[in-house]
């Protein structure tokens, strides 16, 4: 191979890792309209050079060092027409992340307390270039994107840690309220939690929110506590999205002066409970985020800041 082709190859699979991913597969004739007429002629050749130069891009990284061919889900050049005769078809670089994966490490790296926000910025750009093409915005990511089917992926009723983290992300994204079991000294508990954020400090992950207390003496009812409260994510688990419970009404009508009045019923369906918001609780959170949670974290504990 000469320096000009091993240097329009590089420049082939630099074009796949920013412009394509698993989501975004593209033709040869959209890569030669990305980059137009002179530039397409230079990098990609004619047909016949495509079609060869895409091969050996395909060889050197779908293929173990002894030059067998590795298992389909492990290609990173990927399209119908390699190791087949006939078309190309579509073609995509399978990047080394996806959306989820990505999202996940750019949020720990936002609320570590390790670097400086320059420290910070400078890790995301680098990951960023090299774990995905330029369709993430991490700005602008789809919940939707970012959710997991919890039930669907729980063995032996237990979530692992990074299905955890899913779940509460998800519904800090939706602002729901969470409910989940906490486990303290042997003992389990079922509550209903605000998430907030989720950080990294002292070597766990920890959710902060603001949980609904049991109703007390003076007040009857179900009330939101008025402080933060920590949470080692790997002591909490059956995570799921709170609904309201189920209430029966009871509507009075009025028939006529003759008749008694008569009643009828009306069953209540749970809801999603949206998250619940407070001034105090928004002031304590801005207080912790200026602090960069320079406190000390306790599992299911109030949270301490010294103002």
């Amino acid at each position: 191979m000469s320096k000009q082709s091993l240097k329009n190859t590089y420049k082939f699979l630099s074009l796949l890792k920013e412009n394509t991913d698993k989501d975004h597969a593209i033709t040869q004739h959209g890569l030669r309209k990305l980059l137009g007429e002179e530039k397409a002629r230079d990098i990609l050749g004619d047909k016949g050079t495509f079609t060869r130069r895409l091969k050996e891009l395909a060889d050197a990284f779908n293929t173990n060092e002894d030059g067998e061919c590795l298992p389909e889900d492990e290609w990173q050049i990927v399209y119908p027409g390699y190791g087949k005769s006939g078309k190309n078809g579509k073609i995509y670089y399978n990047q080394p992340l996806n959306y989820f994966e990505l999202a996940f490490l750019l949020e720990q790296i936002d609320n570590t307390v390790e670097f400086t926000q320059d420290e910070k910025q400078s890790l995301k750009s680098r990951l960023t270039k090299v774990a995905c093409s330029k369709y993430f915005d991490e700005n602008s990511l789809d919940a939707q994107a970012l959710m997991i089917d919890i039930d669907s992926m729980k063995k032996q009723n237990e979530q692992g840690l990074a299905m955890k983290i899913a779940a509460i992300r998800d519904n800090i994204i939706r602002k729901r309220m969470v409910e989940m079991k906490v486990y303290d000294n042997d003992e389990t508990e079922l509550l209903r939690v605000t998430p907030y954020i989720i950080v990294h400090k002292d070597g766990y992950y920890w959710m902060i929110g603001n949980r609904r207390a049991i109703p007390r003496e003076d007040k009857p009812w179900n009330y939101y506590t008025e402080d933060l409260f920590a949470y080692r994510i790997d002591l909490i688990d059956q995570i799921k999205t709170a609904v309201t419970e189920e209430e029966t009404y009871i509507h009075w009508t009025m028939t006529s002066n003759l008749l008694p009045n008569q009643s009828y019923t009306r069953e209540g369906k749970g809801r999603e409970t949206r998250a619940r918001y407070n001034e105090n609780i928004k002031d304590k959170l801005k207080c912790l985020l200026e602090c960069n949670f320079d406190v000390e974290l306790q599992h299911n504990k109030k949270i301490e800041i010294n103002r």
